[in-house]
C-alpha cells in the first residue's frame, strides 16, 4: 500500500509539473515578441501586429466556440472522447472557414501596415483549432508539451531568431502560424483517426453547434469582460487603466502557476461515476479552498513588489489592494473548477453560462461608476464583488446538482449531442481512488 501511495504521488506530481511548464512557458514566451517586434521595425510595427492579434483573439472566440472551456469535462466524462474530438475539430474547421476572411480583412482595413496585421490576425485562427484541452481532459498533460508547447517553442524561437537577423517580425509571425499547424496536426493524429472523422454525419456536427451554445456564450463574455475592462476604466481615468493594467498583470502570473491545479481536477473529478463522483467533487472544493487561501497569502505578500517592478516604481499598491486582487484570482480560479469542471460535467452548463453574464451586467456597471472615483481600491473591490456573484450562483447550483439524485444516475447529460452512444466509463482504464488517471 506504502509503494502504491508513493506511485500515486509520484504520477501526479509529474503530471502537475508538465501542467505548470505548460502554463509558464505559455504565459512567459509571448511576452519575448515585444522587444523584437519593437527593435526590428519600432512602434509603427508592434502596433500592427498588436492591432492584428486583437482582432485574431475576436476569431479565436468565434472559432473555438466554447470547446477550450467546457470541452476537458466533456472529453473526461465521455467513453468515447476520440469521437468528440473529431465532432469538434470538423465544427471549428468550418467556423474557421467562414470567420478567417472577415478577421483578416478587418485587421488589414484598421491598420496603418495591413500585411502585418492581417498575418498577426491569422495566427488568432490557429490558436482556436489547437486543442490543448483534449489532453487535458485526457489526464495527459505531457502530451500537451510533446505536441504543442514544446513545438510552438522551438519554431517560435526559430521565427523570433530570425526576425531579429533579417530585420522583421513577419517571419516570427509566419513561423509561429507554422508551428500552430503542427499543433493541430499532431493532436488531431493523437485524439483520432481520418477514418472516425469521415464518418461523422453532418447531423452531429450541426448538434454541436446548438449543444455548445452555453460554452460559446461564456467564451465571449469572458472575453469581452477580460478585453474590454481595461478600455472601459479608461474612458473615465487612462492613469487609472494604466494602473490596472499593471496590476493584471500580476494576476495573469498567479493565474498561470495556480491554474495547473484546477486542470488536473477537470480530468479526474468527471471521470469518477455515480457516488464517486460526489466524493471527488468534495474533493476538489477542499482542494480549491487551499488553492485561494494560498492565491490570497501569495498575492499579498508579493503583488506590491511585484507592480513596483514592473511598473518601474510608478504605481504604488497598498497590501489592502494585494490582498482584494488576490481575492479576486482566488475565487477566479475556484469557479473555473466549479464551473468548468464540476457543473458542465455534471451537465449544467447553462449555471456556468448564467453566472457568468450576471457578474458581466454587475461589473459593466460597477466598474464605471467606481473609476469616476479615480481610486485602484474601489475598482478592484467592484471586480471582487463581480468574482463573488459568480462564486455564489455556482455554488448554489453545485448544492442543488449534489443533492439530485437523478443528476448522478444521468451521468449522459453532460454531453448531450453524444448521448445515443455507448457509454462505458470504466472502459478507459480510469483509476477511481486517487488523482492519477491515464
Amino acid at each position: 500500500m506504502q509503494k502504491q501511495n508513493r506511485n500515486r504521488i509520484q504520477r501526479t506530481t509529474a503530471k502537475l509539473s508538465a501542467l505548470w511548464i505548460n502554463s509558464l512557458v505559455t504565459t512567459a514566451v509571448p511576452l519575448l515578441t515585444v522587444p523584437v517586434a519593437i527593435s526590428v521595425g519600432g512602434p509603427a510595427v508592434w502596433q500592427a501586429v498588436v492591432l492584428g492579434q486583437a482582432v485574431g483573439m475576436i476569431g479565436t472566440v468565434v472559432t473555438s466556440f466554447g470547446w477550450n472551456g467546457f470541452g476537458p469535462a466533456l472529453i473526461a466524462k465521455s467513453s468515447t472522447p476520440s469521437r468528440i474530438y473529431a465532432v469538434s475539430i470538423v465544427a471549428r474547421g468550418a467556423l474557421a472557414i467562414v470567420v478567417t476572411p472577415f478577421v483578416v480583412g478587418l485587421a488589414a482595413w484598421i491598420s496603418p501596415i495591413p500585411f502585418l496585421a492581417a498575418i498577426a490576425a491569422l495566427g488568432g485562427i490557429t490558436v482556436a483549432l489547437r486543442s490543448p484541452w483534449y489532453f487535458i481532459g485526457r489526464g495527459q498533460p505531457g502530451k500537451i508539451l510533446t505536441r504543442d508547447t514544446l513545438p510552438k517553442v522551438f519554431i517560435g524561437g526559430v521565427g523570433l531568431a530570425l526576425s531579429a537577423a533579417l530585420n522583421s517580425i513577419l517571419w516570427f509571425l509566419l513561423l509561429d502560424i507554422v508551428a500552430g499547424l503542427w499543433s493541430i496536426v499532431a493532436t488531431t493524429q493523437s485524439a483520432t483517426s481520418m477514418r472516425e472523422i469521415a464518418s461523422l454525419k453532418v447531423a452531429e456536427v450541426r448538434r454541436s453547434f446548438r449543444d455548445q451554445f452555453h460554452a460559446f456564450g461564456v467564451g465571449i463574455s469572458t472575453a469581452v469582460y477580460s478585453v474590454g475592462i481595461i478600455p472601459l476604466i479608461g474612458l473615465f481615468s487612462v492613469e487609472l487603466a494604466g494602473n490596472y493594467a499593471v496590476l493584471s498583470r500580476v494576476q495573469q502570473f498567479g493565474v498561470a502557476i495556480l491554474r495547473p491545479m484546477v486542470q488536473l481536477l477537470q480530468a479526474w473529478v468527471p471521470a469518477g461515476g455515480g457516488q464517486e463522483y460526489w466524493r471527488r467533487v468534495n474533493v476538489g472544493l477542499r482542494v480549491m479552498n487551499a488553492v485561494a487561501i494560498g492565491a490570497v497569502i501569495g498575492t499579498t505578500s508579493f503583488a506590491p513588489d511585484a507592480v513596483a517592478m514592473l511598473s518601474g516604481d510608478t504605481v504604488k499598491i497598498t497590501l489592502g489592494v494585494a490582498a482584494v486582487i488576490g481575492a479576486v484570482l482566488g475565487i477566479s480560479l475556484y469557479t473555473q473548477y466549479t464551473g468548468l469542471a464540476v457543473l458542465v460535467s455534471a451537465g449544467r452548463g447553462t449555471q456556468v453560462f448564467n453566472s457568468t453574464i450576471a457578474s458581466s451586467l454587475f461589473c459593466i456597471i460597477a466598474v464605471p461608476a467606481t473609476a469616476l472615483s479615480g481610486e485602484l481600491a474601489a475598482v478592484v473591490a467592484a471586480i471582487l464583488v463581480g468574482e463573488i456573484i459568480v462564486l455564489v450562483w455556482q455554488l448554489v447550483a453545485v448544492q442543488k446538482c449534489q443533492r439530485s439524485e437523478s443528476v448522478v444516475q444521468q451521468s449522459s447529460s453532460a454531453e448531450p449531442y453524444v448521448s445515443s452512444w455507448t457509454r462505458r466509463s470504466s472502459a478507459r482504464g480510469r483509476h477511481v481512488g486517487d488523482l492519477d488517471v491515464e
